[in-house]
Order: C-alpha cells, then structure tokens, then sequence
C-alpha cells in the first residue's frame, strides 16, 4: 500500500521536479495542492501520510505559512522545502523548532531519497508521540498535558538546589478565548490555541518545559531563575512573537496572552501541585480585576516561607478595530 504524501507547492517546475522524484518511488504517491487554503481543506478530507511544504504561497508567506499547518495539524510530519543551498540552514533549523521534522533544499530535489526523507519524518513524529503517550497529550496543540510537568518539576528542582538558583511556573492563558470562540467559531478558536502553542515553541529554551492546559491556556515551567526579573525578560521575548498578528481562514486576529507566574527559590521543597495552584490563582487574579501585584498564593499559607509568588496583570488598554480579542 503507498503512502499518500501531500505537496504544498504553487511553482510549477518545482512541482514537476518532485513529481518526477515521486514517479520512481512505488511505496509513495504524490498529490499536489498550491496554496495553503487548498492544503487545508485537503488534510480535512483524509489523513496524510506527511506532508511536503514549501514556505512562500500565493496566499502565506514564510515561517507563518508552517506555523498555521503545524497549529492545526500538530500531529502531521512535515518536510519543509527551502530554497537555500544545504550549507545555509538558518531558515531550516528555524522551521525544525516550529514543529517540522525534516527540510530539503530545492536544489537537492531529484538527488534525494524521499522514501527516507518521508520515513524519517514519520518516525521522528511517531518518537514525540511515544515522548508523551496519547492520554498524555492535548491533541489540539500536540503538547504534554500540564500535569506531565510534575515528572519534569521534580527533576529541575533538584537541579535548581544544587546549582542555588531558582523555578519559575508560569500559567498562560488566551485572552478573550471565549468571545473568539463565540464570534468566529470553535474551529478557529481551537486553531488560534494552536497557533500560539506554535509560537511558544518557537522561542522556549531547550533547557525549559511547556505544556497544555485546555482549552486556552498552557504552563511553562523555566529553569536557572536568580530573581523576577529573569523571568520578566524571558516573558517580554515570549510575548513579543506570540502576540504577533495572525490571519485564520479569513480573520485577522491579534492575540494577547495574560499570565501568572509562581517563582520558588531554593529554601526548602514545594510539592508541584502547590506550586501549580499559585500561578493558576494568580492567572485567575490577572484576568479578572485583582489588584495587578496580587500574589498567587493566600497570605496565609505556609508556602510562603519557601515560595515567592507574584502574577502580571495586563492593563486591557487597546481599543478600536485593532484591540485584542
């Protein structure tokens, strides 16, 4: 049986050259789409084996064009076209840490053994997957649910005693999640969530965790935190890409992210869930009309003798055609 493999791709030379590369391979069959609108109807029809991308459509341009699939497809392989030589791999290693698993230069098209380009996909996507089994991840953005973290906690404040420095457990949520869903439907709603998980993997440190927490909202537990204001700084670079301005089927969207941040400094060991809870209480202080310095944990707790707790109250002051949703 073939497998079905999808091109995205609106230059008709380089199509025909993958079709000719495609043509003497029996275990595959090519299908072609050339734009991102076509592309995302045929994945709605039927599954995929992978898919072949080239960035630069009639109808999106760049990394935005692999963000959008990978947003609402997390669990499709995808092999990026590139039309750089095999030596300048910027614009590649980037879309990798956007979600895709393999790229291949334009140039190298007819040279290449797209059996092995495809299956190596497939199993690098199967070994994520295998990473966080089914009931582990959301199947919305492809991430580890919030409460696979524990594991990870557990280990990164080991690390963080020996090494004396600090955790940061961040709860992000969407704002007006709700309203979108109301106004444009569940479809793009679930999308948007998709596409800021995209994003938030696009700039997350190797040596930090992010999760899902449905059907909005994430956790991000960062690592190697001396004071607030590292985390101040790895917030403004996170922010600063994911509330970038997206288009989703035909709405133009800006997002904006709100969170609650619980910081522990090594003193003495915070079960997770605690810790969790605090930044949950704080994200739930930032969006509503708490005082925006309020903490995340009660006065009264005895966490605070080890756990700093602080949340990040986004002022709404954006208004017009242009505000957030």
């Amino acid at each position: 049986m073939k497998l079905e493999v999808l091109l995205v791709e609106d230059c008709p030379e380089d199509a025909a050259l993958l079709e000719a590369a495609f043509a003497v391979e029996p275990r595959l069959r090519l299908e072609i789409a050339t734009t991102r609108r076509e592309a995302m109807r045929r994945l709605l029809e039927r599954p995929f084996a992978a898919l072949v991308l080239d960035l630069n459509l009639p109808d999106s341009v760049g990394l935005q064009t692999l963000e959008g699939i990978v947003a609402a497809h997390p669990n499709l392989p995808i092999v990026v076209l590139t039309g750089f030589a095999a030596g300048d791999a910027s614009l590649a290693i980037e879309a990798l840490r956007l979600g895709a698993q393999d790229f291949v230069p334009k140039s190298e098209i007819l040279r290449t053994d797209w059996w092995r380009v495809v299956a190596f996909a497939r199993e690098r996507k199967r070994h994520e997957r295998r990473l966080f089994p089914v009931g582990e991840r959301d199947p919305a953005t492809g991430l580890p649910f919030a409460h696979v973290l524990r594991r990870r906690f557990e280990e990164a404040q080991r690390r963080a005693w020996r090494a004396g420095v600090g955790l940061a457990l961040v709860a992000l949520a969407l704002r007006g999640y709700g309203q979108l869903r109301e106004e444009a439907g569940a479809d793009v709603a679930r999308r948007a969530v998709g596409l800021v998980a995209t994003r938030l993997r696009r700039v997350v440190r190797s040596t930090d965790a992010l999760a899902a927490a449905p059907p909005a909202g994430f956790r991000l537990l960062l690592e190697g935190i001396r004071s607030a204001t590292d985390v101040d700084r790895t917030l403004a670079r996170l922010t600063a890409i994911c509330e970038q301005e997206a288009v989703i089927d035909d709405h133009r969207l800006r997002l904006r992210l709100v969170d609650g941040r619980a910081i522990w400094q090594p003193a003495q060991p915070i079960p997770f869930d605690l810790l969790d809870a605090a930044a949950e209480r704080a994200l739930r202080q930032s969006l509503g009309d708490g005082d925006g310095g309020a903490d995340g944990l009660r006065p009264g707790d005895p966490a605070l003798r080890f756990a700093h707790v602080t949340a990040l109250r986004r002022a709404d002051s954006d208004t017009g055609d242009n505000a957030p949703i």
